[in-house]
């Protein structure tokens, strides 16, 4: 299987606090990615799966959208 470049977008609650969040992730498939943000944002922030809103996910061609990327260390993984 290839490793894609997926862009998850959505917001979290956290008592009264609202922000949104744009993570990248390089996985197999657009569920891997959506597991890794609940992952990450569980970890980081202590948040539970049901303070987590996930609006978009969508993949990025890396050779085609290189100034999307917000790290070009991204590109060695290709």
């Amino acid at each position: 299987m290839e490793k894609k470049v997926f862009v998850v977008e959505g917001y979290a609650k956290k008592g009264s606090l609202k922000f949104r969040f744009k993570k990248y992730f390089i996985a197999l498939k657009k569920e891997d990615a959506i597991f890794y943000t609940y992952s990450i944002l569980g970890s980081n922030h202590k948040l539970k799966k049901t303070q987590i809103h996930i609006e978009r996910v969508y993949e990025l061609d890396p050779e085609k959208d290189k100034d999307k990327l917000p790290d070009k260390r991204l590109l060695a993984f290709f």
